[in-house]
Parts: C-alpha cells; structure tokens; sequence
C-alpha cells in the first residue's frame, strides 16, 4: 500500500491531521526539524497529501533584518573526496490522486527509468532533466516528485550524497534522509553493488529547488569535516574538552569496536573513545576528546588535530588534521560537552561576564535561540553583563525541536554543564529566548519550574496549536504529547516573575501571541510585565542596549536582577504532564502515576517544620532528604498519612514498575545512549537501523550505534538502551501481542501484514522493538520518532488497514486495554 495512503489511514483514525500547514499557505512559523517526507507515520502536523513540513519561518531570523550575528556561510569543501558529474535527472511525477513508486523504493526497486510524457505503466511521467553546475535541479518545477540518477562505477569504489532540499534518497541497497533544510554540510553513504548505481531521490520544490553533488571514493568510511562540532580553544585553560565528527560508514556491513582517537602531539594528550558499532551505510557523530598537556597558548595560536577512526573490520586506520585557533577566554565562545541523552558532541555559546571575579559568584541567563539561528550567534547578540553568564545552548540544529523533546533536554543538560563549570548561584538562574526561543521559554519554563527565578519570551508563542493551527491530538496520543500544551502547565510559574517582550508589527509570530500569554500567565502570577515595541518587526535593535534590543533589552535584565529563586521551596502546586518528561520540582520526584491517562499534580504546603503533601494520579515519589533539610522540614504528611524520616533520599508508594527511565512513552527509549541491534547487516532491518542513524545524525546532531544481535554482549551495550530490529524484537512482542508470520493477531482477529513498534523495560533502561511482517518491513521507517510531535504512546500496531491498536501499559507494565485505543 502507498506510504501516503497508509499514513492518511492512520491519521485519520487516530487523531486529527493539520490541514494545508506549508510555507504557502499559512503564516510564517517555526517548527521542528523532522517531519519530512523521510519522516513520521502518526505526526500531528503531517497534511494527508503531503508529508513535508515547513520546520522553519519562511523567514529566517537572521534574514528578518540581518541582526543577528550567524556564522557566515562556508564554502563547500569535499572532504577529500572526488567529484563526480551527474548532469542528467530523469524527472518523475506521479499521478495526482497516488504515489506508486514511494514503497517501491522502499523496497529496493529503485530502476533507471524511460522517458516516457504519456505516464509508464505506473503512471508516472519521465522527462530528462539537466542540472546546474552547482547541482541544482533548477527546472524541478513546483510538484512534489522523484528525480532518478544512474552513475557508471569501478571496482572497490564508494559514493556519496549532499543532497540539499530533499527528503529522502533511495539505492537498490540503502535508504537514506536527505538534508531538506539544504545546508551545505550534510552528506550521506549510497551503498550499491555492480558496476552501475541507480539512485533516487523525493523532493518538494516549496523548500526550495533540491541541490544534488556526488562524490566517489575508495575509503571504507569518510569524516564529514564541514559539520564538526567544536569547542574553542581558550588561551591559559587546559580542560579536557570533546570534539565531535559525523563519520560515514560506506561499507555495506556493521563496524564494530569503533575507535575515535586523538594522536598525540606536542599539544595534546593520546585520547580514545569507544563507539560499540556503526550501522551498515549510515552515519554517526562519533566524539573525540581532546585533552591538552598544559594551557592553552596566546590567542591567535593554531593548534593541529590529528584525528583518527578505527574498527575491527575496517582494512585501513583513517585520519583527519583539522586545525582549531586558540582565543580570549573574555570573548563569546563555544563550549562543547558530552550529551547524556546520546553520547554526541553537543555546544553552547557564552557571553562571559565583563569581568570574572574568582572570589564571587555569577547568575546566569539561559537563552534560547530562534529557528534557523546559531547558539553562538545567539551569545553574540547579547553585551557583556557585569554579574551573569549568558549561555546560548543549542536546539541540537539551528531549526532543531522547537525547545520541545530532544531541544529541551539539550537546554537543560548545557545548562547543567554550565552549572559545573562556572560559579553560578543556583538561586539566580534565569530563562530567556526570542521566536522559536520564546516558545521554549515558555515550554522549558512550565515544564521545569524549579530551575529559574523569571521567564522572559521575546517574540514567543504558546504552542503548535495556537501558532500555525495544528489540531489538538486526542486519545492515547494526546498524553504522550501532553508537555506540548503549554497553557496547561502555566499554574507551575506561580510564584515566579514573567517579562514579555514583543513588537508589535511582527509579521513572523503575530502579538496575539505574546498579548494571549500575558492574559493566560496573570491568571497564575502577579509578578508580570509586557513591553510592546511601538513598529518593532519580529527582530528589532534600537538604541537601548548594546546588543541586540530585542533579546539585550536593559529592562528584562533589571528585572532579572531583581529576583531569586528559592530551590528548596515548600508551598508550591506542580502539575506534570508525565513523570518520564517533568519530574522534578523543589525535593520532590514524580516517579509514576497512577493511571497514563492525566496529569499528575503535588500541592505542598509547610508551617515550621511540617510539611503537608496532597496528591493527585501520582503513584510514586521520592523526596530528597538534602533539600528537605534545607528547607527546615523534620516532618512530613502525604494524603493525611505521616511518613518516617531517616538519613537518606525517602520513596513514597511502591517502588516497582514504571519509573524515570523505565516508564514510556516511545520516545523515552531515545532519551538515554542507544544502539541499533538486528539480525544481520542485509534486508530491511539493517536498512531501516540505518536510515534511523543518519536522520538522527542530520537532524539531531546525534550519535547512535548498531550491532548484530550475535556480537552483542554485555560489556559493549552497557548503559545504553536496546532499539530491537525485526527478529531480535519478536520474541519479547509475542510475550505480549500474538504474532504469526502474518503479523499481529488481536482480539483475536488477525492483523495481516501489520507492524508494531512497543517499549518494554529490559535491566536497567528501557528498550524498544519494532517488528514488522516481511513484506511491510518498511513502514517501520514511518514511525521515526525525532521530532517534537512525533510523540508515541507505549505501543502501536498498524497495517495496511491503518492502526489497529495504540496505548500505554499500565504502571506495572501490564497491558491494560482500558489505555488503548482500538
């Protein structure tokens, strides 16, 4: 059945699609970086026709008046690999009402077709097509459609793929994501075999005209140096920092014990850091640790990097030189750090104080930057402030996750990294961002109120559904989005100030927007402020401040100053949409709730020592016994029953079953290092564990792993959650679901050729599995959960009749029908 189709059944059974959200018919807004054509099955914001988005404002916010300070754009470098012509595309256009050749693609039968302008067999018409010099298919036309390639090559030769502006590229061997945001960096293995490779690609010319440059090597594998990223070289500091590459793997096999190692030198140490494996024809950020022998020199010094790939299969060792030039540690700069979510190369831009004191201790301001913008150039829309660090984090990519999902978590962990590494008062920590960035204010702030004192959205909106009229999603889907509400949440800020700013001639994010926040957060808080600037568009700089004034606006940071938050606070109300994505508040952990079908809230309140706890659907909590003492409490009642203290961390309710880390939905299985495991490195599950590793390294600048179940073993896979292929997923579904070699049987009646995909606690983290009947194998690839709306329950099976069954298992990790929706 055609992928469209399949996807439009699916919507429409389950929840309610968007209608015509595209860059041409609706106002400008920000969205995430992942649903593509490449992309989700069960998205909320998929039109049925057409599954691309626009992930990003029509225009940029560096393009709205050219404030804001981004990297300038880099000219194309091939990383040591050669050019290959490809001046003639056979165009492909499907017929209106269908698309036959998406699963055919799918399924590897990706053929050189005839021109043909009456339609072939299938309906399609071909026409030959000549690209530009620069490889731009520049009489694409403005259809969504295919453009088909066949490449004459030699013995033992390898290629590759830039493909910008387009959504997904086929080979009779591969499957692969294209870069749909066109930026220049990405590139992506073709696997193949013979002497001739046949390659496809879909893209929807209202992104912008697809860009196609192929390359051919001899390599087992190749570094892609236009996408690294870095940390800068501070003069006079010595610590160890990461470093990380996008590696392709060429091969049509796994790598395993993959060896990311930096070569001594007269500036650096000998460092190694270990990846389990790499998937068959995929790419991977892996993360090299750089550790210099004493400090930095002088600004302006240059300094070498040797760095070098190994693994048990590859012929070969491979090395890189790149060159990092040291700098004023008083500048705005870039921290890099290890990312906890997925072991990937993440930064942070940061605007030092004027001056550090080592005597005293800093506030600092966490800003989250618009769609399209650089963290660092974020940083370097701010001046200097006297008493606080700015620190700029990245939303993982410039349009990244909208500050939802996998960008706020990257928020948090830099602001974590922050935390350690400079003397910062956690009493005086402070939110802020602009367009997309207010947006994550405000998400971020609801979500995780105990980390700052006041919120300030410059430009923000509320949510999806307010801002480009997405529908609100419903059943067992609509929990596991639930964070994505943000009014919901707005009762969490209660006790802390607010300072909204927002033009009011913005054409980008309407001040409805900002003006329907402000009435919303009133109703929560009375320490509230919103400046209007008279005539001020989306991105607006004046007199006021020596940065940027609508992000550096003097007044938002006086009333920064002005306030502090109390970590340890005792009366509070915290309402969470889920204890796996809002836990924490104050000494208390959400650890399970009672039923997935609501939120969970805790209403504290203290007098002297006593503290009294209500609960609402919260099943489980831990109090941090540390924060307890800080906040003077010595005696405790939850819903009317005195709970004993003792020395350590207290656990109220039973200590089984869900929990953070172990509790769902899908996307949780992703939040912690994963690999890929499968059956073997040929078919459609190695295809399907490749295609998921480069869109996440494309989108998400993120690393992940993959091995063959039979190299598993306990030392190479520890810590890291378990993605389950096909075979190596069936065993623990038929524990659950019955399953023939049809598909899923249900209720007793037989699901034919259906997939599901389903998480399941497994030691100490929480894996997934996603098993599919032979001939549909391929759906799976519709389910990629890198999104901020791509947001799965527990479950879900479905076939070509569409979904047949989603939910949540109950807070045992029973399967609870009365959480499902059939």
């Amino acid at each position: 059945m055609n992928r469209i189709l399949i996807s439009s059944i699916i919507l429409s059974l389950l929840i309610a699609c968007n209608e015509g959200e595209d860059s041409q018919t609706m106002a400008p807004m920000e969205q995430d970086a992942t649903a593509s054509d490449s992309g989700l099955l069960i998205d909320l914001d998929l039109p049925e026709a057409d599954s691309e988005q626009n992930d990003g404002e029509s225009t940029p916010d560096s393009a709205v008046d050219g404030s804001i300070p981004n990297e300038p754009e880099q000219p194309e470098a091939t990383n040591g690999l050669e050019p290959v012509n490809v001046s003639t595309w056979m165009r492909g256009l499907p017929p209106s009402d269908s698309d036959p050749l998406f699963d055919k693609y799918e399924m590897g039968e990706v053929n050189y077709p005839v021109a043909n302008n009456v339609g072939d067999e299938d309906g399609v018409r071909w026409f030959a097509q000549e690209s530009d010099e620069d490889g731009t298919l520049s009489r694409f036309g403005i259809t969504r459609g295919y453009a088909v390639a066949q490449i004459e090559t030699q013995p033992f030769e390898r290629l590759v793929i830039r493909a910008d502006r387009v959504s997904q590229i086929w080979t009779p061997l591969s499957v692969q994501p294209g870069d749909f945001y066109g930026s220049g960096r990405a590139l992506a293995p073709l696997l193949h075999r013979g002497n001739k490779l046949t390659v496809a690609i879909l893209a929807d010319p209202r992104r912008g005209l697809p860009r196609l440059r192929l390359y051919k090597t001899t390599d087992e594998i190749t570094f892609n140096v236009d996408d690294i990223t870095r940390p800068d070289l501070l003069a006079g500091d010595m610590e160890a920092l990461p470093i990380g590459v996008p590696i392709l793997n060429l091969l049509p096999k796994t790598l395993t014990n993959v060896q990311a190692r930096v070569i001594e030198n007269n500036w650096v140490s000998d460092t190694t850091i270990t990846l389990p494996g790499l998937v068959p024809g995929s790419v991977s950020h892996l993360a090299f640790e750089i550790a210099p022998k004493s400090e930095w020199p002088e600004p302006g010094t240059e300094i070498e990097l040797t760095l070098e790939v190994h693994a048990d299969e590859l012929v070969n060792r491979y090395q890189r030189t790149i060159t990092l030039t040291t700098i004023d540690p008083n500048e705005t700069h870039r921290r890099s750090f290890i990312s906890p979510v997925d072991g990937s190369v993440q930064y942070y831009g940061v605007r030092p104080p004027s001056s550090v004191n080592p005597e005293r201790t800093y506030a600092a301001v966490l800003s989250l930057h618009g769609a399209s913008v650089e963290a660092i150039g974020q940083a370097r829309a701010y001046s200097a402030k006297q008493w606080a660090y700015i620190i700029a984090p990245t939303n993982r990519r410039p349009f990244g996750f909208d500050w939802e999902e996998w960008g706020r978590l990257n928020a948090l962990a830099s602001l974590d990294d922050a935390m350690n590494r400079y003397d910062i008062n956690p009493s005086k920590v402070y939110l802020t961002g602009h367009s997309m960035g207010g947006h994550g204010t405000w998400h971020v702030g609801v979500t995780t109120p105990g980390r700052f004192a006041t919120l300030g959205p410059s430009a923000g909106w509320e949510s999806f559904y307010s801002y480009g009229g997405s529908r609100r999603p419903n059943g067992p889907v609509a929990r596991s989005r639930a964070h994505s509400d943000t009014l919901n949440y707005l009762s969490n800020i209660a006790q802390r100030g607010v300072y909204i700013i927002h033009g009011d001639a913005d054409d980008n994010v309407p001040i409805s927007e900002g003006r329907t926040m402000y009435q919303a957060a009133m109703m929560h808080t009375p320490d509230i402020e919103m400046h209007e600037q008279p005539g001020a568009g989306h991105w607006w700089d004046g007199e006021a401040a020596a940065g940027a004034d609508c992000v550096d606006w003097p007044p938002l940071f006086q009333f920064m100053k002005r306030r502090q938050l109390d970590p340890w606070e005792s009366n509070f109300v915290f309402r969470s949409p889920s204890a796996s994505y809002s836990g924490k508040h104050s000494f208390i952990e959400l650890l399970s709730s009672v039923s997935p079908d609501a939120d969970l809230e805790v209403q504290a309140s203290s007098v002297g020592p006593l503290l009294e706890i209500t609960t609402q659907n919260v099943r489980s909590m831990r109090f941090d016994r540390a924060g307890l003492r800080e906040a003077g409490i010595e005696e405790i009642n939850v819903d009317g029953v005195a709970l004993e203290l003792t020395d350590d961390d207290l656990i109220w309710g039973p200590e089984n079953g869900k929990r953070p880390g172990q509790h769902g939905p899908f996307n949780e299985a992703f939040r912690r290092p994963f690999c890929y495991v499968y059956e073997g490195d040929g078919g459609q599950d190695a295809r399907t564990a490749g295609f998921y590793s480069t869109y996440w390294a494309l989108i998400g600048n993120g690393q992940s792993c993959g091995v063959e179940v039979s190299r598993m073993t306990e030392d190479n896979l520890s810590g890291r959650n378990l993605i389950r292929l096909g075979d190596t997923a069936l065993e623990i579904a038929q524990e659950i679901f019955q399953w023939d070699e049809d598909g899923i049987i249900f209720d007793g009646r037989q699901q034919p050729n259906s997939a599901l995909v389903f998480v399941y606690p497994e030691g100490d983290g929480l894996s997934a599995g996603l098993v599919a009947a032979e001939p549909v194998k391929h759906y799976l690839r519709q389910v990629v959960p890198f999104s901020s709306r791509s947001g799965l329950p527990d479950y879900l099976i479905f076939g070509a009749n569409g979904a047949s069954l989603i939910g949540h298992f109950d807070s045992e990790w029973n399967f609870e029908p009365s959480y499902a929706r059939p």
